[in-house]
C-alpha cells in the first residue's frame, strides 16, 4: 500500500494541476476557517489528488482530500497541534 492507503505510489503534481488543486484547497480552508501555510505538497494517487500544507512541520498541517474529475473535496481534516 502507498502512504495514503492506496496501492499506486503517489506522483508529486506541477503547472496548472498543481495550481488548481492549490486552488480548491485554499478555499476549502478559507470556508473552514483553518490556515493554508506553505510548504504545499500536491500528489496524485489513482484518481485523487492530496494536498497537504505546512509540510515537515509538525503541527497546523491541512491535508485534503480531491477528486481529479471534478476536483471536489472528498475528505479533509486540520491537526492544529
Amino acid at each position: 500500500m502507498g502512504i495514503f492507503g492506496r496501492k499506486e505510489q503517489p506522483i508529486e503534481l506541477s503547472g496548472e494541476a498543481r495550481q488548481s488543486a492549490l486552488d480548491v484547497a485554499r478555499a476549502h480552508c478559507d470556508e473552514k476557517g483553518w490556515p493554508f501555510l506553505e510548504p504545499y505538497s500536491v500528489k496524485k494517487q489513482g484518481d485523487r489528488l492530496f494536498v497537504l500544507t505546512r509540510v515537515g512541520v509538525r503541527g497546523g498541517n491541512v491535508r485534503i482530500e480531491l477528486d481529479e474529475a471534478g476536483l471536489s473535496v472528498v475528505e479533509s481534516g486540520y491537526a492544529n497541534h
